[in-house]
C-alpha cells in the first residue's frame, strides 16, 4: 500500500471535518471570523444587567441643611423616620432614587417651596406628616406615591392651594386629617383615594371650596367635616352619598360649619 497517498488523504479528510465544525459554528452565531465582522474582533453581546440592589438606611435619618440632603442621595430606602425639619432650603430636590421610608416628617420648613425631588417615593410604612411650611406651595414631587400605611397629615400649610401631587395615592392605612390650610381649595387631587381605614378629618380649612376624592369607597370609622367655611354643605353631602352608596361606612359623622355657597357640580 502506498503510505504517502493514505497520509494524504487522512490530512485531506481532517481539512474538511474542521471546514465543517467552523461553518456550523458561523451559522448559529457562536463565533464570527474576524474577516466576516469586517473590524478584526469578535463580536461579543453583553448579558443584560441585573436591577440594582436597594441600599438602605436602617436608623431614622434627620435632614437639617443642605449637606444632609446631599447625604440621602445615597439611599434608596430609609427603614425608619426620615425627617425634613428647620432647614432654610427652598426646596427638596434629587432624591429620585428614594422609594421607601419607615415615615416622612416635613415640618418647619421657613423657606421650602416645593418637594419635587421626592418624585420616585412610592411607599410610606408609617405616617406622613407636612406640617408648618409656610410658603410650600405644591406637593407634586408625591406623584409617585402609592401607599401610606400610617395617617397622612397635611396640617398649617397656608400658600398649600391644593394636593394634586398626590393623585396616585390609593390607600391610607390609618387616617387622613387635612386642617387649618387657609390657602387650601381642593381636595379633588386625591382621584385614586380608595380607601381610609379610620378617619376622613377636614377641619378649619377657609378658602376650601371642593372635596372632590372621586374614587373614594370606604373611611372605615369616623368621618368629620366642619369649619370649612367656603364649602358648601353639598358637596359634604354628596361625599356622604358616595360611601353610602358602596355600603362601607357605617361609622360615626360629625359635620358642621361648612356654610360656603357656591354651587355643586
Amino acid at each position: 500500500m502506498d503510505r504517502t497517498g493514505l497520509t494524504r488523504d487522512y490530512w485531506g479528510l481532517a481539512i474538511v471535518a474542521v471546514s465543517a465544525i467552523a461553518l456550523a459554528a458561523c451559522v448559529d452565531g457562536s463565533t464570527l471570523p474576524p474577516d466576516e465582522a469586517g473590524d478584526g474582533f469578535e463580536t461579543v453581546v453583553d448579558a443584560p444587567e441585573e436591577p440594582a440592589a436597594d441600599v438602605v438606611w436602617s436608623g431614622d435619618f434627620v435632614v437639617r441643611t443642605a449637606q444632609d440632603l446631599a447625604a440621602l442621595r445615597s439611599y434608596s430606602v430609609v427603614g425608619n423616620r426620615l425627617t425634613i425639619s428647620a432647614t432654610d432650603l427652598t426646596e427638596i430636590d434629587d432624591l429620585g432614587q428614594l422609594r421607601e421610608v419607615g415615615a416622612l416628617y416635613i415640618t418647619d420648613n421657613a423657606a421650602l417651596a416645593s418637594v419635587d425631588g421626592l418624585s420616585g417615593l412610592e411607599t410610606v410604612w408609617g405616617d406622613l406628616l407636612i406640617e408648618d411650611n409656610p410658603v410650600l406651595e405644591n406637593v407634586d414631587g408625591l406623584g409617585s406615591l402609592r401607599e401610606v400605611h400610617g395617617d397622612l397629615t397635611v396640617h398649617s400649610n397656608p400658600s398649600l392651594p391644593d394636593v394634586d401631587g398626590m393623585s396616585g395615592l390609593e390607600s391610607i392605612g390609618a387616617g387622613l386629617f387635612v386642617d387649618e390650610n387657609p390657602g387650601l381649595e381642593t381636595l379633588e387631587g386625591l382621584v385614586a383615594l380608595t380607601e381610609i381605614n379610620t378617619t376622613l378629618f377636614v377641619r378649619s380649612n377657609a378658602g376650601l371650596s371642593r372635596l372632590g376624592m372621586a374614587s373614594l369607597a370606604r373611611v372605615g370609622q369616623t368621618l368629620v367635616i366642619r369649619n370649612n367655611s367656603a364649602l358648601p354643605r353639598c358637596e359634604v353631602e354628596s361625599l356622604v352619598a358616595q360611601l353610602e352608596l358602596e355600603g362601607e361606612f357605617a361609622g360615626s359623622m360629625v359635620v358642621f360649619g361648612n356654610t360656603g355657597e357656591a354651587a355643586c357640580e
